[in-house]
């Protein structure tokens, strides 16, 4: 009347795919998020500069904008994407997916056009 092997195959095969399911579901939700990972990057950031005012140190910079790029509710090449100044009024630009972060100086120039009404001048000595 009832086929028992057709039973074990569907029994076996559902659980092999709730377990591919969890096991899939658990990985991508494991832990920090690639934002968190990349804000703890941001903060253990430094730069050594012979001239301090182009010296850059993630704990003590003020943080002028932060963006995540999202692309159809996926991750793109760049997460986290921060601007910051430091303690001279110098801009800084972070960016990390999580796994590789840079930080690279930003003209003046360059911030006044990004960071439009974010932007502050260089600092008076």
């Amino acid at each position: 009347m009832y086929d028992v092997t057709f039973f074990s195959s569907a029994l076996f095969l559902l659980s092999a795919l709730g377990i591919a399911a969890y096991a899939l579901y658990a990985r991508r939700h494991s832990g920090e998020s690639r934002i968190d990972i990349a804000m703890r990057q941001f903060l253990e950031s430094v730069i050594h500069a012979n001239d301090p005012r182009f010296a850059f140190e993630g704990r003590s910079a003020v943080v002028v904008r932060q963006d995540e790029d999202h692309s159809n509710g996926e991750n793109t090449t760049y997460v986290l994407t921060v601007y910051a100044r430091n303690q001279y009024g110098e801009y800084f630009v972070f960016r990390s997916d999580g796994n590789k972060p840079s930080v690279n100086y930003l003209e003046h120039r360059l911030a006044r056009v990004i960071l439009k009404h974010d932007y502050a001048g260089p600092l008076k000595s």
